[in-house]
């Protein structure tokens, strides 16, 4: 947007970007509701074909210099609907899948939708025109021209809606009212998985929208044009995306095989090790508010490492998305089993029950879970720390405390085996 003619400051790029991460986290309850009120198909045309209202408004807005920081604003909170689309996918899948693919099934879902970010993130400087791929694809001579990506967004919204029309069923057992959905919000384990998906899922998302900007305050480089643009961040930021959508797939196999619990505190412990390392590399760079090209090149041989200890950290929320997302209906199914002994009609109308009350809690829980994309983009930008590269290290401190409190949840409450004697037997193993 600089590019184009804007002139905004790091905060409020930072705070636009979070915008859309804090409405889509809003979002994602009325449109898990949705699913059962309307259906899963049915929600999805309406939901899919919403999102021309973000596309074409960024179209028509972002070639006008002169338009206001608040209207751009508005525009982002519009391209939340984008956040509750995720939700009520989520929860209409799960429905379809036995406890025993749940896992993988709901992965593979996730990571279909998040790798969208990766892959706009990677193809953006190609269709805007304001840059190449790693020198095979060269930069438009045009200069900048953002609505193109506004323009592919909207064409996609359409065939989404068509194809949700033309091959997406309605199912029956998805069908509840909305009082019923909302009582797991009475549920405590419902708010437990809801502080463990900030770290996990609000991480990705969080860091996502932040790599590129992060990228461009913490290594600036006078080339490749645009001036200042950052070391070659259109090129390197969509691997974070990539990485943590790659990987989810993988954590929901692994918490199908091993156990949710188990991997998801593996996966916080990985984290808590990958971020210590990310806020290592930024002590050892240098401030340059002057950007002088000496201490700009002494910085940039940090890159590598940074990039890579990044890397690990989006490979560990994809990680702990997947496994946490096995745990929910694994939590549910626990209580089903000890309502009514198996094969009992009893049992498989509390299945049942289980698996209706885990698709309300996925909307609860992914919405909680969302306003974690929200907060990091905010950390970082911390008007109350002058310096963006000092206000960078003291948000990665923050995130490394978090994750280890969200290590030692997940053993409390998941994997400690309760006391003999005990009145609730807990959910270990889940």
């Amino acid at each position: 947007m600089l590019a184009q003619g804007f002139a905004f400051s790091p905060q409020q790029l930072f705070f636009l970007v979070a915008i859309p991460n804090l409405v889509g986290s809003l979002l994602r309850i009325p449109y898990t509701l949705a699913v059962g009120r309307f259906g899963g198909r049915n929600w999805t045309m309406v939901s899919a074909a919403l999102l021309l209202v973000p596309t074409l408004s960024f179209a028509f807005f972002v070639t006008r210099p002169g338009t206001p920081y608040w209207v751009f604003c508005v525009v982002a909170a519009t391209a939340g609907f984008g956040g509750g689309n995720f939700a009520s996918s989520m929860a209409n899948i799960n429905f379809f899948y036995p406890a025993r693919l749940k896992g993988a099934a709901l992965g593979l879902n996730a990571a279909g939708g998040n790798i969208g970010v990766a892959l706009i993130q990677l193809f953006l400087p190609v269709v805007v025109g304001g840059a190449g791929i790693f020198g095979i694809v060269q930069a438009s001579a045009g200069g900048v021209h953002l609505e193109r990506a506004a323009w592919l967004y909207a064409g996609l919204a359409v065939v989404a809606t068509v194809a949700a029309y033309l091959f997406m069923d309605n199912l029956g057992t998805a069908r509840t009212d909305a009082r019923r959905q909302l009582r797991v919000l009475r549920h405590r384990q419902t708010w437990v998985m809801s502080f463990l998906y900030v770290g996990t899922f609000g991480s990705f998302i969080g860091y996502s929208a932040a790599m590129p900007l992060l990228i461009k305050l913490n290594f600036w480089v006078a080339d490749p044009a645009p001036t200042g643009t950052g070391i070659y961040f259109a090129y390197y930021a969509f691997l974070g995306a990539l990485v943590g959508s790659l990987t989810r797939p993988l954590g929901g196999w692994l918490a199908d095989r091993f156990g949710g619990a188990r991997v998801t505190l593996a996966a916080f412990a990985v984290m808590v090790l990958a971020t210590l390392g990310v806020l290592w590399t930024l002590v050892q760079l240098t401030p340059n508010p002057d950007q002088l090209a000496a201490v700009a090149d002494e910085n940039r041989s940090w890159f590598p490492v940074f990039l890579g200890f990044f890397l690990v950290v989006f490979a560990a929320t994809g990680v702990g998305n997947g496994s946490t997302y096995k745990m929910i209906p694994a939590i549910f199914r626990v209580e089903a089993d000890r309502a009514a002994a198996p094969g009992t009609p009893e049992h498989d109308a509390a299945v049942l029950a289980a698996t209706r009350d885990a698709s309300s809690a996925i909307g609860v829980i992914g919405a909680v879970g969302a306003v974690g994309g929200f907060l990091i983009p905010i950390t970082f930008s911390s008007p109350w720390v002058g310096d963006p590269m000092a206000a960078t290290r003291t948000a990665f401190v923050v995130f490394t405390a978090f994750y280890l409190c969200c290590a030692a949840v997940t053993y409390l409450c998941y994997l400690r085996r309760p006391r003999p004697g005990a009145a609730h037997p807990g959910y270990a193993g889940v």
